[in-house]
């Protein structure tokens, strides 16, 4: 398959040399096609050749993950300097030559001859070419042989004990996910490990470690070893026969983030449904410089393609819409509703949580009245969990009010007792277990049974200094109110007579990352109440299946319950798509 062009072919010569920065020029190049680097050309002549193509690849290539705002280069780490594309107004770090040179020799490791690199192969200052490169970026990533994971971004090589914000990035969750191979690059000085001068501080019964690229400079390891290895550190033995235990903070010190991509790509047997809620729940942990961009950087996991032109920069509401709108009209389900379920609803779209405030560095922060809260910190109950949704829960539809309709089962709440010790659980066990704290005795019309609410009205922290009356049913419930609540919108005031029900989302599993194993874990269900007729918003959420020290009043409250179809949605408006 031959170029159609060739829009820049330069050779660094002796000028590109440490703290040098060059500025290229790309030749006549063409909005809607697709660009790749020669990686023959630039390890072998130091020349960088970038070629345009009319029509998708048929040869082998390979794909680059990165931060678009990386760690800054040291006084004496290249050998050679930089280079940028001239009149790049995108804002990204200089591309270190070393970096690319390494980059390229890995691609060349797995026989793809070409690279893809978004800072050289979409026209940055042509909105034109960007909206089309992102539209296809999904297949451009999941054709690639291999994805070559760069986490310090493009100044240069960062040391396995190095923090980023690599898995924090809107993007990479894609380009972690779709490639078939992932490889971590990174600065590197000792040899290569393998099974023989490697010991593990747990079980791991995989091979080799790393692969040397350049010695003495990088090297790679799969993605997937090195996030186990945030974990489970290794102990390796150097060319003097020195011990020495490697910390791995590549990806951060937040286990619940790693946890969570490691679950969305397990091969677990029969997990499709883990993988999919974890994407949704590792999506909202990330953020991006443009709002929109956190729909557009997961609609290929979902097999969605959206018109990029339909949405403004700062849209996320009305491609969210059109986001459900196609995965639910292509037979999915809504996993989202059950990914984070955890944390309090959007005003808008009640099926998804509140989205949190995005940016261009930085980690995910989830607005409250306290001030603004890390949101991978309020994931304290199924950041490894799952559950088998499409048994429990299906949804049929979501109307351009963001509405979705659901079957599920549902049981009418007529009260609940929020005594501690009238729910069954003895007071000095839960002055031990903050979670049984919130024991309740869920009264509904199948009868009496003991769970673990949870009032987004109290989220997301325990403080026993103060009470907060919420109505339920024909009840009062007097439940713990804390310091740190979510804004007022994300609760409608109560309406006169308005019914409340519990709707199951089923019996969830927990995965072990550690040890590959699975366990069952409590059954989960949502409160939620009416506020117009046949309109419903979520309230909370329960735990179920519970066995009461007093009088076994566990059980299962959806026993012999058919299902029904509800609303959820609201209670705010949209209005303009927002």
């Amino acid at each position: 398959m031959k170029p159609s062009a060739v829009i820049c072919q330069l050779h660094f010569a002796e000028e590109a040399r440490q703290g040098t920065h060059i500025a290229i020029t790309l030749h006549n190049p063409i909005a809607r096609r697709f660009r790749f680097i020669d990686c023959t050309a630039f390890t072998r002549d130091d020349t960088l050749r970038i070629c345009e193509f009319e029509e998708f690849p048929i040869f082998p290539y390979s794909t680059i993950s990165h931060v678009w705002k990386g760690k800054p280069p040291l006084d004496d780490h290249d050998r050679r300097g930089t280079f940028s594309v001239a009149g790049d107004r995108s804002g990204g770090d200089p591309i270190s030559i070393d970096v690319l040179h390494d980059a390229c020799k890995v691609s060349l490791m797995w026989r793809a001859e070409y690279l893809w690199l978004d800072r050289l192969c979409i026209l940055q200052n042509s909105r034109e070419d960007k909206h089309w490169q992102i539209e296809r970026m999904s297949q451009i990533y999941r054709n690639s042989v291999v994805c070559v994971v760069i986490p310090g971004g493009l100044c240069r090589l960062v040391s396995l004990g190095e923090e980023t914000s690599w898995i924090s990035r809107g993007w990479t969750l894609q380009e972690a996910l779709l490639p078939a191979r992932k490889q971590v690059l990174y600065s590197w000085e000792h040899g290569e490990l393998d099974d023989g001068n490697i010991t593990w501080g747990s079980q791991d019964s995989r091979s080799s470690f790393c692969r040397i690229v350049e010695p003495g400079r990088s090297a790679v390891t799969e993605l997937y070893r090195l996030l186990r290895s945030r974990f489970l550190y290794p102990v390796f033995k150097d060319a003097r026969g020195e011990r020495i235990t490697q910390k791995v903070f590549l990806f951060g010190c937040d286990p619940v983030a790693i946890s969570t991509l490691m679950l969305a790509s397990t091969t677990y047997e029969e997990a499709a449904e883990a993988r999919r809620q974890a994407v949704w729940r590792s999506a909202l942990m990330r953020t991006s410089s443009r709002p929109v961009d956190m729909v557009f950087s997961i609609m290929g996991l979902f097999g969605v393609t959206l018109n990029t032109h339909n949405f403004g920069p700062d849209d996320r509401v009305g491609a969210t819409l059109a986001l459900a709108r196609a995965i639910l009209q292509q037979g999915g389900e809504a996993e989202w509703l059950v990914a984070a379920f955890e944390l309090p609803p959007h005003p808008r779209l009640n099926s998804f949580p509140a989205f949190p405030r995005t940016a261009e560095a930085g980690n995910a922060y989830l607005q409250t009245r306290a001030g603004e809260k890390r949101l991978a910190s309020l994931f304290t109950d199924i950041s490894d969990s799952w559950t088998d949704q499409r048994c429990i829960m299906h949804a049929t539809s979501v109307d351009s009010n963001g509405y979705l309709q659901i079957l599920c089962r549902a049981v009418l709440v007529t009260g609940m007792e929020h005594s501690v010790e009238k729910a069954g659980i003895r007071r000095a066990h839960a002055n031990t277990n903050p979670d049984e704290r919130f024991a309740r005795l869920l009264q509904t019309e199948k009868g009496t049974f003991t769970c673990i609410v949870h009032m987004y009205a109290d989220f997301p922290d325990y403080d026993p200094s103060g009470t907060l009356d919420s109505s339920i049913g024909d009840s009062r419930v007097q439940s713990q109110s804390p310091d740190l609540q979510v804004d007022e919108r994300t609760r409608a005031p109560s309406t006169p007579n308005a019914r409340t029900f519990v709707i199951d989302m089923g019996r969830f599993f927990y995965y072990d990352c550690i040890t590959d194993c699975v366990n069952n874990w409590y059954g989960r269900a949502l409160l939620v109440e009416e506020h117009a007729s046949g309109k419903f918003h979520r309230i909370g959420w329960l735990k179920y299946g519970l066995k009461s020290v007093v009088d076994n009043k566990g059980g299962d409250p959806f026993a012999d319950v058919e299902p029904q179809s509800l609303l959820l949605g609201g209670p705010e408006e949209i209005t303009d798509g927002r």
